[in-house]
């Protein structure tokens, strides 16, 4: 029979030697919280196998309630290969001299060039692309990236449509449709 928090011993045994001492108490504020979500965007997280070798993860905890308690389901996939595609992306971004910014199917920014920061003043990830447009515009922004994700053509943008964007001291400049 096995102990009843033999699950701890071995849930530890998945986390880096440097951060088991942290662990409990992000355990605890998950717990407490009580909630299935993905952990921290941004947080690099890290599992180690047997060997000892250390790895990324992506981990994304899941609170299940039954009559006798909480247990917690969690998926925790080795992403090394999603993080080496993501560096090859970000190098192909690097390497272009105008702003780039790479835009998930629920308008948030996932990734962006340095040129980004150079423009804007600062980098915007995780944020939704409309706070690249100014607020004038930003009310019909969200239908035509719709209506773009549905039908993705490479097309120009609207022609003669004067791209503006508002950077922190609210000033604009002119961008240029790509």
């Amino acid at each position: 029979m096995r102990k009843k928090n033999s699950w701890v011993t071995r849930l530890k045994s998945l986390v880096p030697k440097t951060f088991r001492s942290d662990h409990p108490q992000k355990v605890h504020e998950f717990l407490t919280e009580s909630k299935g979500r993905p952990l921290t965007p941004g947080l690099e997280l890290r599992g180690e196998r047997k060997d000892g070798t250390v790895f990324p993860v992506g981990v994304s905890p899941s609170p299940v309630k039954t009559e006798q308690e909480l247990l917690i389901s969690c998926t925790v996939p080795d992403i090394s290969e999603h993080k080496k595609e993501k560096q090859k992306l970000q190098a192909i971004l690097e390497s272009a001299p105008d702003t780039m910014v790479v835009v998930n199917e629920h308008h948030e920014i996932i990734i962006v060039n340095s040129q980004v920061e150079r423009s804007f003043g600062y980098e915007r990830i995780d944020q939704p692309i409309e706070i690249l447009v100014p607020a004038r515009f930003r009310a019909g922004h969200p239908e035509k990236f719709n209506d773009f994700a549905h039908a993705p053509v490479l097309r120009p943008m609207e022609s003669g449509l004067k791209l503006l964007d508002s950077i922190r001291m609210v000033q604009s400049f002119r961008l240029r449709s790509v």
